[in-house]
């Protein structure tokens, strides 16, 4: 408003000037001519003079001012006009951009600083660029430079990274600008819009019309009077004609006659449901006659309006006569696979059966219709069918033939034996198929099964004979040692010859008792029970025996330890007849095994004698210097692998005779993970 206002006073006081200098120059014309004329000729030479100065003054002081004025007014329109520009572009959303001779940037509307994510600050001058994806800054910026040095339009393409990060593509397009006063270069103005989705739709487009080219599939676009529009190379070498010849061209002259009815009647139903497909006879330019494949899509508008059809088509004039050789073949093979006399099936990779002869339902005992698809394999004996299944996936993944051995179960319930073997062999489309036979292998397997078991009968017996003969020999080795041992230990304590014999004898009856045990148990470990109760029954005095009670869980000991228990029972059993419980009517023995929670193979023997008797009966020497006990503490620790300990029992109410032994059974004689108790013998 200042402007405007300071402009109009200066019009004002222009036009007031002017007009009181032609006021002035007025009055000294009038006084001149008209008050004085007879006054001197200088005197009015000078009043003339000084008015036409005076009007000269006041016109060259209008026209001064009058310049000024309007130079004035175009500077406040311009300024205007450039304000108005500012506020309507920071409102497009366009992007919109102002550069100045130097090719500087000096505005960027607000739509392009939010699409980059920066300020008007960060974008002026050649802070443009920044945001430019290095793969193209330098051809923008060259491009941009050598069009603006020539004046010419700019259009370029190029990827912007947009305030998300994303890499956007965007054409950017520009005019030189020019002073509208005095025609002065001033820069350039422009804009630039996201074109990625075009650009990504021209690409598709260009590559599906690379690909429409190359397909082995011809394609084409027809109106919708059947005329052709656009047609491939393939389309046109398929019906033997070019492509310029075809474009204009009706449909109906690369179709024979005889097929015309048949694809009109699929044109028609195109149109009624968008799609369909067809097989008809084609003609070629020479007229030749050719098998085509086609499917016509139809072509709408927005608004439904049918526009044409898209027409693919593929020459199967090879494949038709494939299919013709293979329909002549297998009719032959359906004769040949009839007459054989052995089960033929056809299968392909997947384990569809797609035939099988009258032989296989003689041999299965099934009608031909349950061998289709994969019902064979309900014919298959439940526990062969996967191995059958997982032979048949390995021969056809590694192209070998297929062979496997299975049970075939009948209805009837009858199992039979069936070696099924299937070679692959090509199925005229690149893949392969399987050409199969059954052979009944039943009375073979049969025979095989028998003899092997008889074989593996045979095998155990002597495996078991020669167990056995390893066993005798490493037990009589082992217990002639012993004997030999304690006769030694004997005449070492200067035993006479008769007790000798006696002592030794008493040794060869324990042997004998466990030997019978463990060839009552064809080898097999001996229980603790069995050595015990045995004994007890042989050695015990008469009417003794129920003076003696047994308990524990069920403990087997191998032969070495079952007979190393045994003379330890027997040794303890005749010193106590001798020194200890048995020498006196009123003794009685209790005997008790069992195995620590924590380590089953740790065995716990107690031998307990009540009363505690002050001095033997039958012997003046001590118990604890006996050569028995000498023997069983060595038996202990030798062949039970463990200690032992004995003496008197002082504390308490019962005062007793004990003998503890702590063994380590060996592997075989470790007992199962549930011990059964053993019932107490008929002498508890």
């Amino acid at each position: 408003m200042s402007v405007v206002g300071s402009t109009r006073g200066l019009r004002i006081a222009l036009i007031a000037g002017v007009a009181a200098n032609v006021v002035l120059a007025a009055m000294l014309l009038t006084h001149t001519f008209l008050v004085e004329p007879e006054a001197e000729i200088s005197l009015h030479m000078r009043l003339i003079a000084v008015s036409v100065l005076a009007l000269a003054m006041s016109m060259l002081i209008a026209v001064v001012a009058w310049r000024y004025v309007h130079r004035e007014d175009a500077a406040r329109r311009i300024e205007e006009a450039e304000k108005l520009f500012r506020v309507r572009a920071d409102d497009s959303p366009l992007m919109l951009w102002m550069t100045d001779a130097d090719n500087k940037c000096i505005f960027a509307n607000r739509a392009w600083q939010r699409f980059v994510g920066q300020s008007e600050a960060e974008i002026l001058g050649d802070g443009w660029v920044t945001p430019i994806h290095p793969d193209e800054a330098a051809m923008a910026h060259k491009d941009f430079e050598e069009r603006t040095a020539k004046r010419e339009p700019v259009s370029i393409e190029y990827r912007v990274k947009r305030h998300d990060g994303v890499y956007r593509w965007i054409l950017d397009a520009g005019y030189p600008r020019y002073n509208m006063t005095t025609g002065e270069y001033e820069g350039y103005s422009g804009g630039c819009i996201d074109v990625t989705e075009r650009r990504l739709a021209t690409d598709e487009l260009r590559q599906w019309f690379v690909a429409m080219e190359q397909s082995m599939d011809g394609v084409a676009r027809l109106d919708t009077q059947g005329r052709y529009e656009l047609v491939s190379q393939q389309y046109a070498k398929y019906v033997g004609r070019t492509v310029d010849n075809l474009i204009g061209t009706v449909w109906n002259v690369t179709v024979h006659p005889d097929d015309m009815p048949h694809l009109r009647a699929a044109y028609d139903a195109m149109v009624r449901t968008g799609r369909v497909e067809a097989e008809a006879r084609g003609v070629r330019g020479d007229g030749s006659v050719f098998f085509k494949r086609v499917a016509m899509v139809a072509r709408r508008d927005a608004g439904g309006a049918l526009l044409g059809h898209y027409c693919f088509m593929k020459d199967i004039t090879l494949e038709r006569e494939r299919e013709e050789q293979a329909s002549a073949t297998g009719r032959k093979l359906e004769a040949l696979t009839v007459s054989a006399p052995v089960p033929i099936f056809h299968m392909l990779p997947d384990g569809t059966c797609t035939y099988v002869n009258p032989q296989w339902a003689r041999v299965t005992g099934y009608a031909v219709e349950r061998a289709n698809g994969h019902g064979w394999v309900d014919t298959v004996h439940a526990e062969d069918r996967e191995a059958v299944l997982k032979a048949w996936n390995r021969a056809v993944q590694s192209g070998q033939d297929f062979e496997q051995l299975a049970r075939l179960v009948r209805p009837s319930g009858e199992v039979r034996w069936i070696i099924a073997r299937a070679t692959a062999v090509a199925d005229g489309r690149g893949g392969r198929e399987y050409i199969g036979t059954l052979v009944d292998f039943t009375d073979v397997k049969e025979a095989e099964l028998s003899l092997r078991e008889s074989l593996r009968t045979q095998q155990q017996l002597l495996a078991r004979e020669a167990g056995l003969r390893r066993e005798l020999d490493h037990r009589v080795r082992n217990n002639l040692a012993g004997l030999l041992g304690l006769v030694h230990v004997y005449k070492q304590r200067g035993l006479p010859a008769k007790d000798l014999a006696s002592v030794i004898e008493g040794k060869i009856l324990v042997l004998k008792e466990v030997h019978e045990l463990l060839a009552g148990t064809a080898g097999q470990p001996v229980g603790i029970a069995d050595i015990v109760s045995r004994l007890v029954t042989r050695i015990a005095p008469a009417g003794r025996s129920s003076h003696i009670r047994f308990a524990g869980p069920r403990v087997t000991l191998s032969g070495m330890q079952a007979g190393a228990m045994a003379m330890i029972v027997q040794e303890l059993l005749t010193n106590s007849i001798k020194h200890g419980a048995m020498s006196v009517d009123e003794g009685h023995i209790a005997i008790t095994w069992s195995l620590a929670s924590e380590t089953p193979d740790r065995l716990f023997f107690d031998w307990v004698e009540m009363p505690l008797l002050e001095q033997p009966r039958v012997s003046e020497q001590p118990r604890e210097s006996g050569i028995g006990l000498t023997i069983v503490e060595g038996l202990a620790r030798a062949e039970l692998r463990g200690e032992c300990s004995y003496g008197p029992r002082l504390d308490g109410v019962d005062r007793a005779w004990t003998v503890s032994i702590e063994a380590n059974l060996e592997p075989s004689d470790r007992p199962q993970a549930v011990w059964q108790q053993e019932a107490k013998s008929t002498h508890a």
